[in-house]
């Protein structure tokens, strides 16, 4: 009678610590789910009456593609500013690795690491502008009707301070 209890014993045992594994690895692959509806692809046009720049001059227009593969963000970018017309290619990498390019809305050459945080794709780097070395903090969230992305930035050096800027790109 013992040796079924044991194996009995055992066996729950063994059922709770499968269940238990599994609960935490469904977590996972949930936030991975999660990270499969958000999905930045495509052509963007960047709204600058909506978006909000701070004391810094942004984009009067501007065309951004993004190709999103997996974690990973590739865009080009077609801006008009009050110098001109500019063009730039840049790579986020969702997963930790360099990440470079130039922020959209805001002529500054950057490079730093991105990670997701949920549904959000989060930047952090340094840029160069006028000289000056810059902190750029960076949020990206998609829309629920996937029609609007919203980038939410801070920008600070030590000389001029901090900015915060909103930048809005709509299909």
């Amino acid at each position: 009678m013992s040796k079924v209890v044991s194996s009995r014993s055992f066996a729950i045992s063994l059922v709770i610590a499968i269940s238990v594994t599994l609960s935490s690895c469904s977590g996972f692959r949930a936030g991975e789910g999660a990270l499969e509806k958000v999905n930045f692809s495509g052509k963007w046009r960047l709204n600058a009456s909506k978006s909000v720049f701070g004391p810094v001059p942004g984009s009067t227009d501007g065309t951004i593609e993004i190709a999103q593969r997996q974690m990973n963000l590739y865009i080009a970018s077609t801006e008009v500013r009050t110098s001109g017309k500019s063009t730039a290619k840049s790579t986020y990498l969702g997963d930790g690795g360099q990440s470079f390019g130039e922020t959209i809305g805001f002529p500054l050459p950057i490079r730093g690491i991105c990670h997701w945080d949920g549904s959000a794709l989060i930047f952090e780097g340094e840029g160069d502008y006028s000289g000056f070395a810059v902190h750029v903090l960076e949020n990206w969230q998609l829309s629920p009707d996937h029609k609007t992305i919203t980038i939410n930035r801070q920008v600070s050096n030590d000389v001029r301070g901090a900015a915060t800027q909103s930048i809005v790109l709509e299909k």
